[in-house]
């Protein structure tokens, strides 16, 4: 009769334990969003990442970029 998986202090417990660790995780989180994340712009050429996935050849340049195929 050893069993503490019935005892509902220690379901409280490890409640407690799995809260308090979810809450350091976002606390860690948004830090790292703050410190890292939060002021980088990034600039994005649209004429080069077409030509990187190849996608000039789908665009007319006659149709403005419409897709006639559709």
């Amino acid at each position: 009769m050893g069993l503490n998986m019935f005892n509902p202090f220690s379901r409280s417990r490890w409640g407690r334990d799995i809260a308090f660790v979810l809450v350091v995780k976002v606390i860690l989180l948004f830090l790292i969003w703050v410190f890292f994340v939060r002021g980088e712009v990034v600039q994005v050429d649209e004429a080069q990442m077409a030509k990187a996935l190849h996608l000039e050849s789908r665009f007319s340049p006659n149709s403005g970029g419409i897709h006639h195929d559709q």
